[in-house]
């Protein structure tokens, strides 16, 4: 009888701090913190006329959460600078020459073992900050300064990309536009 994946997967010993995070496949830095990976979908209740024992429910859009990224302040101002572009000047400029675009990148979260091997990769494709957070200042409190920057994103591709767990190769993250779930197989 051979490992089952389950077991093999937590021989590596993946915790929730051993994480990295990568935009259009560069490394964005260290975060503290990852919330929001998620998504659901919505659901159409129908009664059925003369059939009172259920009601049908059926799936409707899919929705996927809004993910915020946090981490400890440094010299670096590439958060807020991608903030701003986003949703600042840049955008507005843009708008006034016909040309508004914005700049949407595939963000991806990549849970690591404790040796440094890429174990399951979540991508956010499309991805926009929507919001930025600098630290709390108080001369009443001496806590540890962050920083947040939270990302809205067209889809949520939850996978490993095809490399098992233990490999070191690096996934790619050249997601395909507007992924609302994987494909089936036939």
């Amino acid at each position: 009888m051979g490992i089952s994946p389950f077991n093999s997967f937590y021989n590596e010993g993946p915790t929730s701090a051993t994480f990295i995070v990568e935009v259009d496949g560069k490394l964005l830095g260290s975060f503290r913190e990852v919330k929001g990976l998620g998504g659901k979908v919505e659901i159409f209740e129908v009664t059925e006329g003369g059939e009172n024992g259920f009601v049908h429910k059926l799936p409707g859009r899919f929705t996927f959460d809004d993910v915020t990224l946090r981490r400890g302040m440094t010299y670096d101002n590439g958060l807020y600078n991608w903030f701003n572009e986003a949703s600042g000047s840049r955008f507005e400029l843009g708008s006034k020459r016909g040309k508004a675009t914005l700049a949407r990148q595939n963000v991806a979260i990549t849970l690591m073992s404790a040796k440094g091997k890429r174990l399951r990769t979540w991508i956010l494709t499309d991805a926009i900050p929507v919001s930025w957070k600098g630290p709390d200042l108080s001369i009443e409190t001496d806590e540890f300064l962050v920083e947040e920057i939270t990302l809205a994103h067209h889809g949520l591709v939850s996978s490993n990309m095809g490399v098992p767990a233990g490999s070191s190769k690096k996934p790619s993250i050249k997601a395909k536009k507007k992924v609302a779930a994987p494909k089936k197989k036939k």
